[in-house]
């Protein structure tokens, strides 16, 4: 290895090496898709992402039902409480905090599988969270495929311990 140059490290750009290493990396594997008849409840203030988010889920064989407002999102748990597999909720919405709604789904239905999903995530949420059941708390900014991966996997851990939920309705918006 040649010594460094006075002052620092210098680079050396391979274009040639950099094209084949483009070539023989591994490419990242796409999620598996949805375990059948699984259904998600999908809560968040922002409206782009909430059409985002379901819109990605379906595509991907999940039956989605999205809400900008918690108390929507209970209404809708009040009136079928076992039509959904998975709740995932946004951490900071206004009005209700995503662990204030964790904490309402939980109260009435304690099997429910809950996720927290936030772009700031401490160990003392961390902690909250597990101490109400939550089951995961996935950090938002990473890529929609790393969190299609934790709901496939929260979603197929939850297909051996119970059967599905009820088969889809029509809903009233």
């Amino acid at each position: 290895m040649p010594p460094e140059p006075p002052g620092g490290r210098a680079r050396h750009w391979l274009p040639r090496a950099a094209a084949w290493l483009r070539r023989i990396a591994p490419r990242p594997l796409p999620p598996p898709p949805a375990p059948p008849g699984r259904r998600i409840l999908y809560v968040d203030d922002d409206d782009a992402l909430v059409m985002l988010v379901t819109r990605l889920l379906a595509r991907r064989g999940y039956a989605v039902d999205g809400f900008t407002r918690a108390d929507e999102a209970l209404a809708a748990l009040r009136a079928a409480p076992r039509d959904y597999d998975l709740v995932i909720t946004d951490l900071n919405m206004p009005g209700v905090s995503g662990l204030e709604l964790a904490r309402e789904v939980l109260r009435r239905e304690p099997a429910q599988a809950v996720a927290v999903v936030s772009g700031y995530i401490t160990e003392g949420l961390r902690d909250e969270a597990a101490r109400l059941g939550v089951r995961e708390v996935i950090y938002k900014p990473n890529t929609v495929d790393e969190m299609l991966a934790t709901i496939h996997r929260m979603l197929a851990s939850l297909h051996a311990s119970r059967p599905t939920a009820a088969a889809p309705r029509e809903r009233q918006c």
